[in-house]
């Protein structure tokens, strides 16, 4: 029996490009959307290659008007083209456990990111902190230098850029706090790294300032 020959460059193509569908797909949602309804889609919707013509969307834990659903259609066409097919897929049942929330976790001493995790956690309101780290930091790759004292945190421009003008006095108040460097760095190298601190406030200023964006 011949055994099976994967052709690992080509499985590693389709996987960029699938990544790279993805991120310019969540980019016209934003565009199109307010950016409340925009992270519920992208949060709630999940949306699979069928085959190289049909896509499957799936709508989970989210009811969105004729009209949203319309303009979510002009998204997908205007990403994968004009000819391709979109078909509903069955949604998951909305069902929430413990396990499924996101919450500060127990972490080991040594556990950099989980550690600088959590603190980001505890910077935004109860409601809003689950889904800035689902959708936002979860989507990083993370790597600890531990010669240097720094965490470098690698993603897409499209997750990078957000995050930078979002959510950066956070980052800066959490590495002030734990004493420690946090590099964003574009995966592949498209931008200069990101460093924080910037050491341009006190941390009890920054404080103040993150308290009233929310």
């Amino acid at each position: 029996m011949k055994a099976l020959e994967i052709n690992v460059d080509s499985a590693i193509v389709m996987i960029a490009n699938t990544e790279d569908t993805q991120i310019q797909l969540n980019q016209m949602i934003f565009k199109s959307f307010d950016t409340a309804l925009a992270n519920k889609i992208i949060d709630n919707c999940k949306f699979i290659s069928i085959d190289s013509s049909k896509l499957g969307v799936q709508v989970n834990s989210i009811k969105l008007s004729k009209q949203d659903k319309e303009e979510l259609r002009i998204c997908i066409k205007s990403v994968y083209g004009n000819d391709i097919n979109i078909t509903s897929l069955p949604s998951l049942k909305a069902v929430k456990t413990e396990l499924e929330a996101i919450k500060p976790v127990t972490i080991s001493i040594n556990s950099t990111w989980l550690k600088i995790r959590n603190d980001l956690f505890e910077c935004f309101p109860h409601k809003l902190s689950e889904h800035v780290i689902k959708a936002w930091f979860d989507k990083l790759d993370a790597n600890e230098d531990l010669v240097s004292k720094k965490l470098i945190l690698i993603g897409s421009s499209f997750y990078i850029g957000h995050i930078v003008s979002n959510f950066g006095e956070e980052l800066e108040y959490v590495a002030m706090k734990n004493k420690i460097k946090i590099e964003l760095r574009y995966k592949n190298n498209d931008y200069p790294e990101i460093v924080y601190p910037f050491k341009q406030m006190s941390e009890a200023k920054l404080k103040q300032l993150i308290s009233k964006k929310y």
